[in-house]
């Protein structure tokens, strides 16, 4: 499975690849995959597995989630579930997949409006409070991923702006 291989770079491209036949296939597919995208993340790691596999496998799995989420109609109700899985990978320390999820929540934003003064607050004191640089940079990904869904007016609307002021 290449999205535990221990290369960086094989399982940046296998994400990518996985994104790409979800970009293709998706639309028909989705119903499928997501309960087994479900079935992966909620086992728990096997007896003696290396913990950076366990970690990999996960990230790559909610990569694919968001992804495939994109397909499903605005009013699912599943769409605020995965939300919150790929805000919680926005936590990974890895450039990559913060990009890669940041991604995969813009086009849920809108289906995520009643619930984005809360992403903001959450996502805003991450980056300004967080306990290290990479939870600080997922949580500036997060936040651009926000604004990119809802549009320019979420800057003001929800009060980015004013606390990036004080911040500064």
């Amino acid at each position: 499975f290449g999205v535990v291989d221990p290369c960086d770079a094989v399982r940046q491209q296998m994400v990518s690849a996985g994104m790409a036949l979800i970009d293709a296939y998706g639309a028909s597919q989705a119903t499928a995959l997501l309960p087994i995208f479900e079935g992966v993340l909620e086992t728990p790691a096997a007896r003696g597995e290396d913990v950076r596999a366990f970690d990999w496998r996960r990230e790559g799995t909610v990569v694919l989630m968001g992804s495939t989420a994109r397909h499903l109609d605005i009013t699912d109700p599943q769409i605020l579930s995965i939300m919150d899985r790929l805000l919680d990978a926005l936590s990974t320390p890895s450039g990559p997949v913060q990009r890669a999820v940041a991604l995969c929540m813009v086009p849920l934003m809108p289906a995520c409006k009643s619930q984005a003064g809360e992403y903001a607050d959450k996502l805003l004191n991450a980056a300004l409070k967080g306990d290290d640089y990479g939870t600080r940079r997922g949580a500036a990904y997060g936040i651009s991923a926000l604004v990119k869904g809802l549009g320019i007016a979420s800057l003001k609307q929800h009060g980015i702006m004013s606390a990036l002021e004080q911040a500064a």
